[in-house]
């Protein structure tokens, strides 16, 4: 063989070689990418089932003076003790809880449907499973088992800056210390011990916008509003009465803007698939 033909053979043969070595790092640089992609947390049994409509047993009371009141059908909402989580609320509301953790402030432009019907929701999960673990494995239960498809985006929203009034705060301070946190009913706030902070989160719900504490104030008071027979907007939200509550305890809201992460739904099923 000529000398130029046998460089020509070698070269051939460490190109060759040097091909099949960079295949073989490339599969293995796969498969270990493949190998550490954690799983989907998931509860180790899970029940969703769709129970029916929230206007299903609802109960229309004529107030007098043309106003009327409605309770609709009870609500459970989503809870976590540890181990279980149990349920029976609105998909809207389910979907609170299972994405808040990923947004502070929670926004969610959902399917309009998702407001009227409900689900129950029972799940066992692992013995130390957090809070936080025990909502994403509830969005792996909502994808599985509705086809949930979703994204996060930004969007420029209105809010609310809670501020101090002009005049005196018309509050009474407390030393007392507060275990229940949650709202039980729409227009009432009721605590032994709650913060401005605490106020914000009740008049969010009331304004139909998000309401941060600007007032710098870090005391605690005590609070008994109960606004539930003032509300005429629908679900619960009158930003009326929430201009009402901070003006009679010596505070003011403004208006601003802000970009916020906002959790689009894309699709979801209603008939989940069987247990």
């Amino acid at each position: 063989m000529k000398t130029n033909e046998v460089h020509i053979a070698r070269a051939s043969r460490g190109v060759t070689v040097l091909s099949l070595l960079l295949v073989a790092l490339a599969a293995h640089s796969t498969a270990q990418t493949h190998a550490a992609a954690p799983a989907e947390p998931a509860f180790e049994v899970a029940s969703l089932k769709h129970v029916g409509n929230v206007m299903d047993g609802a109960v229309v009371t004529d107030l007098g003076g043309g106003k009327h009141q409605v309770n609709f059908r009870e609500r459970r909402p989503v809870k976590y003790t540890g181990v279980r989580l149990l349920g029976e609320d609105s998909l809207d509301r389910i979907l609170r809880y299972a994405f808040s953790p990923l947004l502070t402030p929670y926004h969610c432009e959902s399917l309009a449907w998702m407001e009227d019907e409900f689900y129950q929701i029972e799940a066992i999960a692992p013995v130390g499973t957090t809070i936080e673990t025990a909502g994403a494995m509830l969005r792996t239960v909502l994808v599985q088992r509705l086809g949930l498809r979703w994204k996060m985006v930004d969007r420029e929203r209105s809010i609310l800056n809670l501020l101090r009034g002009n005049g005196d705060l018309k509050l009474v301070p407390s030393t007392e210390a507060e275990t229940d946190t949650e709202f039980h009913q729409v227009g009432v706030f009721k605590r032994k011990s709650g913060s401005l902070a605490d106020l914000a989160g009740f008049l969010s719900m009331l304004a139909g916008a998000h309401v941060f504490d600007k007032t710098g104030i870090t005391e605690r008071y005590k609070f008994d509003e109960d606004w539930s027979h003032e509300i005429t907007g629908p679900w619960g939200t009158d930003p009326n009465i929430a201009f009402a509550v901070v003006k009679k305890l010596g505070l003011k809201l403004e208006a601003g803007k802000q970009m916020q992460k906002t959790l689009v739904i894309e699709r979801a099923n209603k008939e989940p698939t069987p247990n």
